[in-house]
């Protein structure tokens, strides 16, 4: 991974440059189910326990090229201070596919090879194709810091989060129950929050952040119930989105 940055004042404005670029970057996740003990080992590896595991029950990874650039600047003019963003990220297919798999910085846990299929188990634990369409990410953001008095502050700030339709599916449907993550979509974050200092070191603050998902950053966003139908003994299954959250937060701070 190479990074580089260059920052520039001018006055009461301060501008920040940084691009960055990462070869063969690894996300990790869990299949789904729980870790599944291997009656027979042909197709299993050895964890920290010296037990054999399936592997499709373990680890498995998502590779990558990925590419950043980032725009950040902030404004000065008393009793304000203004701050605005903005990233780009554009995820594409790796270099290398890794298909006998690599350890993890956990000692004796690692990805097993990405593919095999003895008749009865087939295994996909290394995707190195997962963005045959590349995925862009664009997020831009805004914010405003008010010094209300020497020991008070209030702050405002707004969210946004953009990605492009990198499925090789059409997509349907909308919302939270739209077909695919990885469908057109974006979210949206507002938040507010208050600072007292009522003494030197220590911060007193409340807040707190909304946000929205869309298209295929809502997919999943929903919760199931079972309702009894009045007046009959039939239970259906009731799907109800969520695609807003609210997070409260208050908290103290010591600093020393």
């Amino acid at each position: 991974m190479y990074q580089g940055q260059l920052g520039l004042d001018f006055g009461a404005l301060s501008v920040d440059g940084v691009l960055s670029w990462a070869k063969d970057a690894v996300a990790l996740s869990s299949f789904s189910g729980s870790n599944i003990v291997c009656l027979t080992p042909a197709n299993c590896f050895i964890n920290v326990n010296n037990q054999f595991f399936d592997p499709n029950t373990v680890l498995r990874a998502t590779l990558s090229n990925n590419f950043g650039a980032e725009l950040v600047a902030r404004y000065k003019w008393d009793p304000f201070t203004f701050y605005g963003g903005w990233i780009y990220a554009r995820l594409m297919n790796p270099s290398d596919d890794y298909l006998t798999g690599f350890p993890t910085i956990s000692q004796g846990i690692f990805v097993p090879p990405g593919s095999f299929n003895d008749g009865v188990l087939t295994n996909a634990a290394v995707t190195a194709n997962n963005f045959d369409i590349n995925r862009v990410l664009n997020t831009f953001w805004t914010g405003v810091r008010w010094k209300l008095r020497s020991d008070l502050e209030a702050s405002a700030g707004f969210y946004y989060q953009g990605q492009n339709n990198f499925n090789t599916s059409p997509c349907t449907g909308s919302g939270p129950f739209i077909s695919s993550s990885r469908c057109a979509g974006s979210q949206t974050g507002m938040s507010i929050l208050l600072d007292w200092k009522p003494v030197k070191r220590v911060d007193l603050y409340a807040g707190v952040l909304v946000s929205n998902v869309y298209g295929g950053l809502a997919n999943g966003f929903f919760s199931t119930s079972t309702v009894v139908i009045p007046g009959t003994t039939t239970a259906i299954s009731v799907n109800t989105a969520r695609t807003q959250n609210y997070d409260p937060t208050v908290g103290v701070r010591i600093r020393f």
